[in-house]
């Protein structure tokens, strides 16, 4: 148990967690950038704090009462993870967040897996941005009163629903749902869910279970020509650099480079090479594609995430660019100022 102000931080990292975590309402957990918590399994149902269910008594949990605070950054992620991670296995409870305001909590850039519910949230009303929920059984229960906004976030392989609802009216936005083996959205058709601008792929049962009727169906075409529903939100693939669509989209680009063992004429090569580097012989200059983010989950440059979010100073891209959809989208907020 927590009960001083806590600081958990990169210079420590790796921490073992071997039992129950709790912060008490009168506490507060911080956690810096570039942490990595590990998760054991639990040894004994024994433990200092109270065991709400079932699965709280068979798996470590933390449980968060008092101020919560994750402060990950897009080079700096904070990890949450199994100590040995097994595809599909679930591992621990996960983080139970209870009674948050806007100002008591703030979950950026977190890295998330191996849980039975990512985050269990009730009567709360903070923020999840930017953040990792994959490979877990639940990414992300919102219960009673967990009126929470969620944006730019991932939901990935998580086996009964990337997000989860009941009683709760959150806000999801500018997320992506992909390939998680039920729902992307499970809801209980209750009013106030609000689900615009996220993007939605082969998440196997539905896209977003009892949601609003005209959310999924197709009804527009947004500013880069691709359908979207009333909402703006996308049924496409994301197009992930590397994946198989975006390579099959590159190979039917005519602006990608003929393959140097496939060229015919060289000369021809150069002469139009030249002609394009300087805008001239009716070609446009190319432009270097610079994908958003590190590592796993950066989008192409044919996905249709890109350029997706509202038109909004809020979801501006690192690069000064109108929002992209996804976790590496709305990052401008954490360049730093020169001297800062």
């Amino acid at each position: 148990m927590l009960y001083m102000p806590t600081t958990l931080s990169k210079a420590k990292s790796p921490y073992l967690i071997t039992g129950d975590l709790l912060v008490p309402a009168a506490s507060r957990l911080t956690i810096e950038a570039g942490v990595e918590l590990q998760i054991a399994e639990k040894s004994t149902c024994a433990d200092e704090s109270k065991q709400r269910d079932w699965a709280d008594s068979q798996f470590v949990s933390l449980k968060i009462e008092g101020a919560f605070y994750v402060k990950g950054t897009p080079e700096a992620p904070v990890s949450i993870h199994p100590v040995h991670p097994v595809p599909g296995k679930v591992s621990w409870d996960g983080i139970r967040i209870s009674n948050q305001k806007s100002t008591s909590a703030k979950i950026s850039f977190l890295d998330i897996s191996g849980a039975n519910r990512g985050l269990q949230v009730k009567m709360s009303e903070f923020t999840v941005e930017n953040s990792f929920f994959v490979d877990n059984n639940i990414g992300i229960w919102l219960g009673e009163k967990a009126n929470i906004l969620v944006s730019n976030s991932l939901f990935s392989s998580n086996v009964s629903a990337g997000i989860y609802l009941e009683h709760a009216a959150p806000t999801l936005t500018t997320n992506i749902f992909v390939d998680n083996p039920t729902y992307g959205i499970w809801a209980d058709s209750r009013k106030g869910l609000s689900v615009n601008n996220n993007l939605f792929w082969k998440n196997s049962e539905a896209n977003c279970f009892h949601c609003p009727a005209e959310i999924g169906k197709r009804a527009a075409i947004n500013a880069k020509g691709d359908s979207v529903d009333s909402h703006a939100n996308l049924m496409s693939d994301p197009l992930f650099l590397g994946s198989a669509g975006a390579t099959h989209k590159q190979q039917l680009d005519p602006n990608t480079p003929t393959p140097s063992n496939a060229v015919v004429d060289t000369n021809l090569q150069k002469l139009h090479t030249k002609a394009d580097s300087i805008g001239k012989a009716g070609l446009a200059p190319h432009k270097t594609y610079v994908p958003q983010g590190v590592g796993t989950w950066r989008l192409s440059q044919y996905s249709p995430a890109i350029d997706a979010a509202p038109d909004d100073k809020a979801f501006l891209d690192a690069n000064g660019t109108r929002g992209d959809i996804g976790p590496w989208g709305a990052t401008a907020k954490y360049q730093r100022k020169v001297g800062e």
